[in-house]
């Protein structure tokens, strides 16, 4: 609490401080004003289009929204039908044999879609985890 409160009353030296760099810094590339603080804020802001960003912004929510919802529905209509798989692959054919030999087929694709899925799960937190110094 100390140290905010320290922080705080050395606040308006810190604000000097950085714009007389900043002051310094335009004398030295020869600009003909020295900037303040409202006109270092006026031009941050003209260079700031609100309304586009807000149109990007809107864009990015809109796609992660319709997103979201293909995959929900697919996966909702993925576990509806989980329920009914095995009487679909039963009507496949009368041969027992050639049944259980596409299901075995299946279950190899199951796994290795498995195997691949966390393969890339371990790669990606591999390549995520923060290097050490």
């Amino acid at each position: 609490m100390a140290n905010k409160e320290r922080a705080l009353a050395l606040a308006p030296q810190y604000q000097q401080s950085l714009l007389a760099a900043i002051q310094r810094m335009a004398v030295y590339f020869g600009f003909e004003t020295e900037p303040t603080w409202a006109t270092l804020r006026q031009d941050l802001l003209a260079q700031i289009d609100l309304q586009r960003m807000l149109g990007s912004l809107l864009a990015s929510v809109g796609s992660i929204v319709v997103t979201f919802v293909v995959v929900l529905l697919y996966a909702t209509f993925l576990l509806l039908e989980r329920r009914h798989f095995d009487a679909k692959l039963a009507s496949l054919s009368d041969d027992p044999a050639r049944v259980a030999r596409i299901r075995q087929v299946i279950e190899a694709i199951n796994r290795r879609i498995g195997s691949y899925l966390a393969l890339k799960t371990l790669l990606s937190v591999l390549l995520a985890w923060p290097a050490t110094p």
